[in-house]
């Protein structure tokens, strides 16, 4: 079985999801895994959707969903900050653990670029969560912002606008980002936990997924990709949760 669904996140947004329910009769209840999409991105992107659909083939519940503001979700995009990110993803997990089909001892959530840094947080305090991966995580913006040089931060600050993939951010974005400290989150991490990132990913540099897998003492995979990730990170990560959840 697969179709939309849409749940409410804690502004009172609704946000849209596509979740996926294996229907054989011999499994009571399935292993589940909620699919986090990146900054301007959405849950329609072809990795996303593959990455999906392999999780599906192997018997897991999958849902891949757009967080506030991204896709086919409520809010505006300008508004997005990590931290109502990191609560988009509570009510995600809230929508898929209400579902009678799923074993809520076997939940795992995997997310790419700024959902791997949403994933993070939520692998490190969310005793629901039982397995979790990232793909190209993103831990610090120094090297995103760099790209986007000192005379555009500075009027970003003075204006309040960023033209960024996805539309326009505000100088709130970045503010609240920092107040994270997304290594020592890493560190937190108790649940099996993978790491994996593209050599090709010039992005986010490999230096961020070292130093992740180094303070959540997690294995990393290194694959030959870039920062929009193939069909490589997407058969490690069907495979982690095939050996963590099954």
């Amino acid at each position: 079985m697969i179709q939309d669904i849409s749940f409410k996140n804690s502004k009172g947004h609704t946000l849209m999801g596509v979740l996926y329910v294996p229907e054989k009769k011999y499994m009571q209840k399935y292993p589940a895994v909620i699919v986090c999409h990146g900054l301007g991105g959405n849950k329609d992107a072809k990795n996303k959707v593959a990455l999906a659909e392999s999780l599906f083939e192997e018997n897991f519940a999958v849902l891949r969903f757009d967080f506030s503001g991204h896709g086919k979700s409520e809010g505006d995009y300008k508004d997005t900050v990590f931290t109502q990110e990191v609560n988009d993803v509570k009510s995600a997990i809230d929508a898929v653990y209400s579902l009678t089909k799923i074993d809520r001892k076997r939940l795992g959530l995997v997310g790419h670029s700024l959902g791997g840094a949403v994933t993070i947080i939520e692998a490190a305090t969310d005793s629901r969560i039982k397995s979790a991966a990232t793909i190209a995580a993103v831990t610090d913006m120094q090297k995103p912002l760099s790209m986007v040089g000192k005379s555009k931060i500075k009027k970003w600050q003075k204006t309040d606008a960023l033209h960024v993939e996805g539309g326009i951010l505000r100088y709130s974005f970045i503010a609240d980002f920092n107040k994270y400290n997304v290594l020592e989150y890493a560190k937190k991490i108790k649940i099996p936990f993978l790491v994996i990132h593209g050599t090709k990913d010039f992005d986010v540099g490999m230096h961020q997924a070292k130093e992740i897998a180094r303070m959540a003492k997690a294995p990393l995979k290194v694959v030959n990709e870039d920062h929009d990730f193939g069909q490589e990170s997407i058969t490690a990560a069907v495979e982690w949760f095939k050996k963590t959840l099954k």
